[in-house]
This record gives C-alpha cells, sequence and structure tokens, in this order.
C-alpha cells in the first residue's frame, strides 16, 4: 500500500510540476510554450510517470480516475481514499516547490488556477468538465482492458494533451481535482472550485460506465 501511495504521489506531483510548470515558465519569458505545449507538458508528464511506476499504483493521478476504479469495484475504498490523498499531497507539493522556484511568475498566471474563461457561466464550465472527463475516463478504462498494453501511458497521454489543447481556453480544463486544488490552494480562488471536483467525478462515473458497457457488448458478440 504504501508503494501504491508514493507512486500517486509522485504521479501527481510530476503531473502539476511539468503542466503548471510550462504555464508558469511562460510568465518568466524564458519559455513561449503556448497553448500545445502546456497541453503537450500535462500529457507528457502523465506519460513519463504512468511507464514509470504505472505497474505499482495504475498511475491514476487523478482523483476522478480513481473514483471510476472505485465505481467499478476495481480499487478498495480504502485505498481510494489513501490514493486521493496522495494525490492532493504530491499536487500541493508540486506548487510549493514552483512557487519557491518562482513566486512573482507563479503569481502572474495566478498559480494555474481554473476559472471561467471565454464568456462562460459555471453551467458551461461544469458541462466542459464533464464530457471532456467522460472521454478521457472511456479512454482510460477502455486502454486498461487490454493486458499489458505497452501503448497505453502514450495513449492517454495524448488523450490528455489533445483535450487541453481542444478545451484549455474555456476553464483551463482540469479534468482532474488535484490539478485544481494545488493551485487554488496557493490562489485563494475557492468560490467555484468546487465545478472542478464535480464535473470530473461526474464525467469519470459516466465515461467508467460507458467503457464498461462497451466491454460487455464486445463480450457478448465475441
Amino acid at each position: 500500500m504504501r508503494q501504491k501511495l508514493v507512486a500517486e504521489f509522485l504521479g501527481t506531483f510530476m503531473l502539476l510540476f511539468g503542466g503548471v510548470g510550462a504555464i508558469v515558465l511562460t510568465a518568466t519569458g524564458t519559455l513561449d510554450a503556448g497553448l500545445l505545449g502546456i497541453a503537450l507538458g500535462h500529457g507528457m508528464s502523465v506519460m513519463f510517470m504512468a511507464y514509470s511506476v504505472g505497474n505499482i499504483s495504475g498511475a491514476h493521478f487523478n482523483p476522478a480516475v480513481s473514483f471510476a476504479f472505485l465505481l467499478l469495484r476495481r480499487l478498495p475504498a480504502k485505498e481510494f481514499i489513501g490514493y486521493t490523498l496522495a494525490q492532493l499531497a504530491g499536487a500541493s507539493s508540486a506548487m510549493a516547490l514552483l512557487y519557491f522556484l518562482l513566486p512573482e511568475a507563479a503569481r502572474k498566471v495566478n498559480y494555474g488556477t481554473p476559472g471561467f474563461f471565454a464568456g462562460l457561466d459555471w453551467s458551461r464550465a461544469l458541462t466542459v468538465e464533464i464530457i471532456c472527463t467522460l472521454i478521457l475516463t472511456f479512454v482510460i478504462v477502455r486502454v486498461g482492458t487490454h493486458q499489458a498494453n505497452p501503448g497505453a501511458p502514450l495513449i492517454v497521454g495524448l488523450t490528455i494533451a489533445t483535450l487541453i489543447f481542444a478545451a484549455g481556453p474555456l476553464t483551463g480544463l482540469m479534468l482532474n481535482p488535484a490539478r485544481a486544488f494545488g493551485p487554488t490552494l496557493f490562489s485563494g480562488e475557492w468560490k467555484d472550485h468546487w465545478v472542478f471536483w464535480v464535473g470530473p467525478l461526474i464525467g469519470a462515473a459516466l465515461g467508467a460506465f460507458t467503457a464498461e458497457f462497451l466491454k460487455d457488448r464486445n463480450h457478448a458478440h465475441a
């Protein structure tokens, strides 16, 4: 259990250090990552860490993904709680390091905190998070059904990058409550924080059940 929690901590730490780090570095003027670079920063961070520790914990790095596997009875409730706490700790630690290294740049980009951009209200922002997390979770569950799939981390990483590239300008596109929690812990903007928990959790549940439904259909026609 300890190894799993450390793996989830490290994976979530790298997700924020690589993803939010790309946003923060852009603010310094030393890196012009752009939306594509930021999307790849998130996706590649997950990919690298999934290859590194996926065989230990399953490479969730996301409370919403852990919630999906809890609903599918592939993750015990005790481990779900432990995973979530480890993920939140990893996210917070990554933000603390970024703030220590580049405090002015971190403040300039509001620590990578999510929000309602492009004129969205909370209902539209919630919809964006639900739909995109549904897609991500669907991919994770379906790819994960293939035993020893060496391409799974690459597929998941590219899915994350694609979704952020497509919808990042709308909310920042969290897909992940831990990704929202770390930055908000430093910015203090808690008013709409619930959207970035409720949206991903609903999306993860829908994605997981959709993936399971298709798996059953495939088995029925096998």
